[in-house]
């Protein structure tokens, strides 16, 4: 029998009150403007578990501490909103625009940001272990100090993002590019880099052991003090690049 029936979980919030309840149409598409009408009970209650926000309209919102665990929030906008120390595991954030976002201290541990935009955000001490990023552009990123290990940053734009003192241990960064990137100080244990540009990047006192660097772009990168242990450079590109004992490479201009 064709009728009314919920699609979307009841939305309460933290002491148990409900703020919002979805019902659809059978079959009727979820359109964003659905989405926004629930953003305005996200707004109250700060927690939206496992919620479907698609679309969602969130520039310049305040979500601090929120707690979006599991939350579809593939294609929302979420450029400028405050999200530090929210917890979004899981989530879905493909083709989010999140440009100068403040994501501080949040853990986005498994969510998925394929395509995202998070330009010039701050991701300080971001927990971003094992999502996947592939294609992301997350250009100017200030993520001093985030955790990145096991992530997937395929073809990931990282140009001129602070990842000083970062943990990129086993992150696959294949293809990604990170021209004029800071990673002084970074962890890039077992890191894959095939055909990565790095021209430019600040590569000073990293962890580059077991990094596979063939076909890199390395040209007037400065690796002065890394830790190259078992990793070889015979097939990366080198020009003007700075050596670890502080010595320039012209290999290969």
């Amino acid at each position: 029998m064709t009728g009314r029936k919920p699609q979307r979980p009841l939305i309460r919030n933290s002491e148990g009150i409900l703020v919002g309840l979805l019902v659809l149409v059978s079959g009727a598409p979820w359109m964003p403007a659905m989405a926004n009408t629930l953003v305005q009970q996200l707004l109250i209650s700060r927690s939206c578990i496992g919620c479907d926000l698609r679309g969602a309209t969130l520039p310049g919102a305040t979500l601090d501490n929120a707690q979006l665990n599991g939350a579809n929030l593939a294609g929302a906008n979420l450029s400028g909103a405050k999200l530090t120390g929210a917890s979004l595991k899981g989530a879905n954030l493909e083709a989010v625009s999140g440009q100068q976002a403040v994501l501080n201290d949040a853990d986005l541990s498994e969510a998925k940001l394929t395509q995202a935009d998070f330009s010039q955000a701050s991701f300080n001490r971001v927990k971003a272990n094992q999502v996947v990023a592939s294609e992301a552009k997350l250009i100017g990123l200030n993520g001093r100090g985030s955790q990145w290990y096991r992530a997937n940053l395929q073809r990931a734009s990282l140009d001129g993002a602070n990842l000083s003192e970062a943990n990129l241990n086993e992150t696959d960064l294949n293809q990604a590019s990170l021209i004029n990137g800071r990673l002084n100080r970074a962890g890039l244990f077992g890191t894959q880099l095939t055909q990565a540009n790095l021209t430019g990047a600040n590569l000073q006192e990293a962890i580059l052991r077991e990094v596979n660097f063939t076909g890199t772009n390395l040209t007037n990168a400065d690796l002065r003090g890394a830790n190259l242990a078992r990793t070889s450079l015979d097939q990366a590109q080198l020009c003007n690049t700075w050596m670890p004992d502080g010595s320039r490479n012209h290999r290969d201009c």
